[in-house]
Order: structure tokens, then sequence, then C-alpha cells
């Protein structure tokens, strides 16, 4: 399978500016948050994804995480802008609700079957794929795949209950990102406990995690690691 490479663009200005950049660069496609600070009204929303979309034949995924930006993207504001602008392809549900999930799928999916609506949290892989979705962008298949992947390829074969097997394993694992905020240098401490030489070093304001929170991280992972995990039967 070839390497996708997705660029992800926060801002106005820049974002547009950059869209003009990835647009001859080997990107295949962009992920794209709305503003954050100042709530933009539903016009003004609109308009930033419109110029971003006309500016840039890439395929976009819009990035919904009201949690973080204040905003939410209703499922109806997204058919709006489905409608209009075809390279927008998808969006990451980064939304504690299945129910605002369930939505998207039925409202969007309807127009266009292949908008792909993926999870953004990787607790909720099962309940997006069992309701209509198409997967998930979870943090957890950076070093743990063998549940991600696991889960994804159980459910498409059909094994329900392999699925929920591993649905049940991953279930600890986002517990692990309350650790500290941003939890970046979780995820790193993660991949390196894998055996993958990464830095895990952050920038401030972010800061190295204690020996103490390592070792969690470390438990955690021996746990669910000393189990048998096959990625499919």
């Amino acid at each position: 399978m070839d390497a996708i490479l997705v660029s992800i663009i926060i801002g106005y200005s820049f974002t547009i500016k950059c869209t003009f950049v990835l647009y001859h660069s080997t990107t295949d496609g962009i992920v794209v948050i709305n503003p954050y600070y100042w709530q933009l009204t539903k016009e003004n929303l609109f308009q930033h994804y419109a110029d971003i979309a006309e500016a840039i034949d890439l395929p976009i995924l819009l990035y919904n995480f009201p949690g973080l930006t204040g905003q939410d993207l209703s499922p109806e504001f997204v058919l709006k802008l489905v409608k209009s602008h075809p390279n927008i392809v998808g969006i990451k549900e980064t939304v504690e609700s299945v129910g605002h999930t369930r939505e998207m799928i039925l409202t969007v999916k309807s127009f266009k079957e292949d908008f792909a609506v993926l999870s953004g949290y990787d607790d909720h892989l099962l309940n997006t794929l069992s309701i209509g979705g198409d997967g998930a962008i979870p943090l957890t298949a950076n070093f743990i795949p063998e549940l991600t992947v696991g889960l994804y390829q159980s459910f498409k074969e059909g094994n329900y209950g392999k699925a929920i097997e591993l649905h049940k394993k991953l279930a600890p694992f986002p517990l692990l990102y309350k650790l500290d905020s941003p939890f970046v240098n979780v995820a790193k401490e993660a991949i390196r406990m894998r055996g993958i030489e990464i830095s895990t070093d952050v920038l401030a304001p972010s800061r190295p995690l204690s020996a103490e929170k390592k070792e969690k991280i470390q438990r955690c992972m021996d746990t669910v690691l000393n189990q048998a995990i096959p990625l499919s039967n």
C-alpha cells in the first residue's frame, strides 16, 4: 500500500497560503479544522471552508473538534458544504456523542454515499463502524495498531465477536491521554516503548513526562501486549 501524505492546517490566512504550496507538493489531501478563539457566524464559517475548497484541487477532510474549537460542524452545515464543493470528501468526528456521528452519516451519506465519516476518538471506532461510518483516525494506531487495525479488519470480515474483544482491550488506552495535556508526549513515549526509536522531545509549554507517568504507560502496554492479539482469524 502506498503511503498517503496528508497535511493538517489551521487558521485562515495561513491556511489559504498553504493551499497554493500544497497544490504543487506531493500532498495527497488536507485536513482542515475550523478557526477557534473567535467563533464565526455560520455564514463566515461556510465561506472559510469554501475559500479553501476553491483554492486547492485536493481532497479535503473536515476536522470537527468542538471540544477544542468551541464550534460544532453540524450535519446540515457539512451537507451544504459537500453539495457545493465535491472535493470535500470526509470528516474526522472528534465528538463524544454517538448520536451526532449517526446524524452525520445519515445526513451526508444520503447525498454523497462515499463521503467518509471517521471517528477521532479511539474508543468510538467500533461505534462508528456499526452505525455505517468508515473508520477512525486514532492516535493508538501509532503504537498499538494490533488493536485498531485488528478491530477494523475483524468488523469488515464480519467477525463481530473478535471486534468486540479488541474494542474492550482498546478501551483503557484513551485514559492514558489524561496523564498530561497536550498528550503528544504520551504518544511519543508509547511509540518508543514499542521499539521505534523516535525523539520524545516536546516543545514548551509541553514538558517531558515524569518517570512515574512513563511507568503507567508501560504497565498499560504490558497488560495488553501480554495477551494474544491476532489481527484476524
